[in-house]
C-alpha cells in the first residue's frame, strides 16, 4: 500500500508521497475549488515531476492561502506536445482546465515557435529551454540560465582554468545552430576563434567531420548535435588519435556517457543549470526527495520546474492567482537561494535566473562541478555558500544558516515600509519607461501597477526621475497621480538628460508610418453583469497607422475578484478594422459600479510611437448587480 512519508530538508521543507504515481495529479485538478498549473509535456516528464514536488509540499501543509484569507488545495494536470500544432492543441485543453500558469514546453527546438503562441494564452508560461531564440518577457519567463550565460561560463573554464587554446567547433545540423553560435560568440568576447568550425551536412559521415576537425590539431572539441552525432564524432576522433577534451552539453547525462568507451569517459566539459553533483543542503534535499518519489535522478529542467513553481506558489500566496496579480509578484520578488541557487524574479527581463554550473566527468564518468557563476560572476564552490532559502510553504521566508566558520552571504534585499535611499511604487496599471525625461523621448518599455523601484537620479526639478530598467538607465515620470515616491527626491544627484530628440524638418505633417492600435467600440454582454454568471467583453479595435502591426494580445480585468481575460489579435492592416470576443466565468459577489482598464498590445509587442502608445489604456465603467 502506498504510504506518505515525511521527509524535514534542509531549508527546503517538501513532504512527499513515497512511490506517489503523478497520474494522480490530474484527477485532483478536477475539483473546481483547486488552484491549477498546467504543463506541456507527459506525465513522467522532468518538468511534470518538478512542479508536482512543490504541489506535494503545498497540500500536505494544507494548501495554499491567498491575500483574501482563502486557502485551496493545488493541481497540477500534463497536456503532451511535440509539435507547434500539438502546443496549440495543449493550450486549449489546458485553458479548459481553467490553469493559472503553464510549464514548458522545454524541448529547446520546440520552444521558440510554441513561445509565440503561448505569449498570448493569458496566463504566465515559464519554460526551461536556454535557447536565446526561445524568447521571453511579459507573461513568458525562463527557469534555467540561457546560453549566452551558459556558453560564456563554459569558455570562461575552457580559457582560464584548462588553457585550452585550440579548439574545434562542430555543428550537427541548423537546430544546433543557436547554442554553437553563443560558444563561437562567447570565445569571441573573450579573443578566442575557432581552429576550424564543422558544420555537418546531409550525406556527410561522422569520420569526414572528424578528419575535418582533426586538420586543425585541436586540443579541444566542442560538439552540438544530437546523441548520436556527438557519440559517432568522437569515437571516429578517437580513432583517429584525438586525445584532447570533448565539450559537451550532455555531459551530465549518463546515457550519454555510458555510449563511450568505457576509457574514454573522463575529461569531458558540460554546462547546466543544476547538477546532482552539486552538495549543498538544498540541492542534495531535492535529489534525495526526487530519488524516493521517482526512482530516477532528477535533471536540469527538473531542478529548473521546481524552482519556477516554488516562485510561482510565493507569487500566489503573496498576490492572488489572478494572472495580473501573479506576473506583477514575480517582477518584485526578492531573490531567494533553492536548487540552481541564487533565483531571481526580479530580473526584469523574463529570465529568472542566472546561474550556471560548468561541469567535468571524471574518469568512471561521473560528473563534478568545477566552477559556477552568476552571470559573468564567478562564484565560490563552497556549497554552503548558498544560504537563504525559502519554502514554498504559508508563513516561508527567507532564512540564514548560521555556520560559525563562514562569513555570512548577503542578505536579499527586501522592500519595507522604511526603505534605504528613495522608492518609488506604481500606481496605474501601467506607466512608460522612456529614454529621458519627457514625452518627446523613445518608449523602453513599461512598468505595472505595484511594482516597486529603486531612484538613483532626478531632472533639475524633480519632475522626471532615474531608474534601472533592464540594466539601461531609463526615466520615469514623478506625476503623483501615477507614481508613490518614499524618500527625498531633492536628496537625489541631478542627472544630465540625453539630448532632446530632434523633429523632421519638413513643414507638413506626414501620415504615420507606424502602426496604431485604436478601440473603437466595446459592447459587455450582459450589459450588466451578475455576480457568478458568464459574461463576454467584446472589443473592436482598427490600425489607425500606417503599416501592419502583426499580433497583439488585448486584456482586462474585472472587479469583484480580478477576474482575468485576454485574446490575441493576429494582425491588423492599415485601416483595418476587427472584433475580438473575451469570455468570463462571472465576477465575484459584490453589487456596485465599477472601472476597468482595456489594454491593446498588452505585451507590447507592436511599436506604434509615442502617440501610437498613449490610446492603449481605455477605462470603461460597469455595475454588477
Amino acid at each position: 500500500m502506498i504510504t506518505r512519508s515525511r521527509i524535514t530538508l534542509l531549508f527546503v521543507i517538501l513532504l512527499v508521497i513515497a512511490g506517489l504515481a503523478p497520474t494522480l495529479h490530474p484527477a485532483v485538478a478536477q475539483q473546481a475549488t483547486s488552484l491549477t498549473i498546467g504543463v506541456i509535456g507527459a506525465e513522467d516528464s522532468p518538468t511534470f515531476r518538478g512542479v508536482a514536488l512543490v504541489i506535494d509540499k503545498v497540500n500536505a501543509d494544507g494548501g495554499v492561502t491567498l491575500p483574501n484569507g482563502q486557502t485551496l488545495p493545488m493541481a497540477v494536470v500534463a497536456a503532451p506536445a511535440t509539435t507547434p500544432d500539438e502546443v496549440n492543441q495543449a493550450l486549449q485543453t489546458l485553458k479548459a482546465q481553467n490553469v493559472i500558469a503553464i510549464f514548458g514546453p522545454d524541448d529547446d527546438q520546440l520552444a521558440p515557435q510554441a513561445l509565440q503562441t503561448l505569449a498570448f494564452a493569458g496566463v504566465p508560461v515559464f519554460t526551461a529551454s536556454t535557447n536565446m531564440d526561445a524568447k521571453v518577457g511579459g507573461f513568458v519567463f525562463r527557469t534555467q540560465a540561457n546560453d549566452e550565460i551558459r556558453m560564456s561560463a563554459l569558455v570562461t573554464v575552457l580559457k582560464t582554468d584548462v588553457q585550452a587554446t585550440r579548439i574545434a567547433v562542430y555543428q550537427g545540423g541548423a537546430a544546433f545552430a543557436p547554442q554553437a553560435g553563443a560558444f563561437v560568440l562567447a570565445m569571441a568576447k573573450q579573443q578566442l576563434s575557432p581552429t576550424t568550425t564543422v558544420l555537418q551536412v546531409e550525406g556527410s559521415t561522422a569520420d569526414s567531420s572528424a578528419s575535418v576537425a582533426m586538420q586543425s590539431q585541436p586540443d579541444t572539441v566542442a560538439a552540438f548535435g544530437t546523441q548520436d552525432q556527438v557519440v559517432a564524432l568522437y569515437q571516429a576522433m578517437v580513432n583517429a588519435g584525438f586525445t584532447g577534451r570533448l565539450v559537451t552539453t550532455y555531459a551530465d547525462q549518463r546515457e550519454f556517457i555510458n555510449r563511450l568507451p568505457a576509457n574514454k569517459r573522463g575529461n569531458i566539459y558540460g554546462v547546466t543549470g543544476w547538477s546532482f553533483a552539486w552538495t549543498a543542503p538544498s540541492s542534495q534535499a531535492f535529489l534525495t526527495d526526487y530519488v524516493a518519489v521517482y526512482g530516477e535522478v532528477p535533471t536540469s529542467v527538473a531542478a529548473a520546474a521546481f524552482d519556477g513553481a516554488t516562485a510561482l506558489v510565493l507569487a500566489v500566496r503573496a498576490n492572488g492567482s489572478n494572472p495580473g496579480q501573479i506576473l506583477t509578484k514575480m517582477l518584485t520578488t526578492p531573490s531567494f537561494f533553492s536548487v540552481q541557487g541564487e533565483f531571481d524574479p526580479s530580473i526584469g527581463t523574463g529570465d529568472l535566473t542566472q546561474n550556471a554550473m560548468v561541469i567535468m566527468t571524471q574518469s568512471n564518468g561521473a560528473p563534478k562541478v568545477i566552477a559556477r557563476f552568476k552571470g559573468t560572476q564567478r562564484l565560490s564552490l563552497n556549497p554552503n555558500d548558498d544560504t537563504v532559502q525559502v519554502q514554498p510553504t504559508q508563513g516561508a521566508v527567507p532564512t540564514q544558516e548560521t555556520i560559525a566558520t563562514l562569513v555570512p552571504t548577503p542578505q536579499p534585499v527586501f522592500v519595507t515600509a522604511t526603505p534605504d535611499g528613495v522608492m518609488m511604487t506604481i500606481l496605474n496599471d501601467t506607466v512608460n519607461v522612456r529614454g529621458g525625461p519627457g514625452i518627446n523621448y523613445q518608449i523602453l518599455g513599461r512598468v505595472v501597477k505595484d511594482q516597486q523601484l529603486r531612484v538613483f537620479g532626478r531632472n533639475s526639478d524633480g519632475s522626471w526621475l532615474v531608474i534601472n530598467f533592464n540594466g539601461t538607465q531609463a526615466w520615469i515620470t514623478a506625476d503623483p497621480t501615477l507614481v508613490s515616491v518614499f524618500g527625498d527626491v531633492r536628496s537625489l544627484p541631478a542627472v544630465q538628460a540625453p539630448p532632446t530628440p530632434t523633429l523632421s524638418a519638413t513643414a507638413t505633417p506626414q501620415p504615420s508610418v507606424l502602426p496604431d492600435i485604436q478601440l473603437v467600440g466595446y459592447q459587455l454582454t450582459p450589459s450588466t453583469l451578475v455576480a457568478g454568471q458568464p459574461f463576454t467583453l467584446t472589443v473592436t479595435v482598427r490600425n489607425g497607422g500606417g503599416t501592419a502591426t502583426g499580433g497583439f494580445a488585448i486584456a482586462a480585468s474585472f472587479d469583484p475578484g480580478q477576474k482575468y481575460g485576454a485574446g490575441l489579435i493576429d494582425n491588423l492592416n492599415p485601416g483595418e478594422q476587427k472584433i475580438l470576443s473575451i469570455g468570463y466565468t462571472g465576477v465575484n459577489p459584490g453589487p456596485g459600479t465599477y472601472t476597468v482598464a482595456i489594454v491593446l498590445d498588452l505585451n507590447k509587442q507592436v511599436n506604434e510611437g509615442d502617440a501610437g502608445e498613449a490610446n492603449n489604456l481605455i477605462n470603461i465603467t460597469y455595475s454588477v448587480q
